[in-house]
């Protein structure tokens, strides 16, 4: 999705919300228990998704490239950190 974002030149988090799915399609029911909108609203204001520069490949710490982007976990605790030296 963040692909398409860029491609659509929308910010990432925003094509989601737009794409947000309240009810099941399938028996057109509301989601019981779905707090995902609320947890991309959380994320982006603890980790200060409105201050950075959306551009690709723009965010830098050193010789290093920094990029954020957005993925849910669904059930488990999920942490990643990646990492890419290009020489």
């Amino acid at each position: 999705m963040d692909e398409l974002a860029i491609k659509l030149n929308l910010d990432p988090l925003e094509l989601r919300l737009r794409n947000y799915a309240e009810n099941d399609e399938s028996s057109n029911k509301p989601f019981s228990s779905k707090h995902l909108r609320e947890a991309y609203q959380t994320g982006a204001e603890r980790f200060g998704w409105s201050k950075r520069n959306p551009k690709v490949c723009s965010m830098r710490n050193g010789n290093l490239i920094l990029g954020w982007a957005w993925a849910p976990a669904h059930g488990l605790p999920a942490a990643a950190q990646p990492r890419y030296e290009f020489v």
